[in-house]
């Protein structure tokens, strides 16, 4: 039993280390930066430039460009 134990205390450990508020403080953020994407940035618009049919070239660099912005 006390390899469950010490399993189940080292895991406990590693997710309160995890959890630090810095982490949670920045998932906060980003959830609330998703949210913002998904109200202000209309669907057909991520389609056109991301979809099947685009083009590979503008697909990439709208992604690069939102990568840099979005990192900043």
């Amino acid at each position: 039993m006390t390899y469950w134990s010490d399993a189940l205390g080292r895991a406990w450990s590693f997710l309160a280390a995890f959890f630090s508020p810095g982490v949670v403080v920045g998932l906060c953020f980003a959830f609330l930066l998703a949210g913002a994407i998904n109200i202000f940035i209309p669907k057909s618009l991520v389609i056109k430039y991301l979809g099947d049919g685009s083009n590979k070239f503008l697909a990439y660099s709208v992604v690069i460009i939102a990568g840099i912005l979005l990192s900043v």
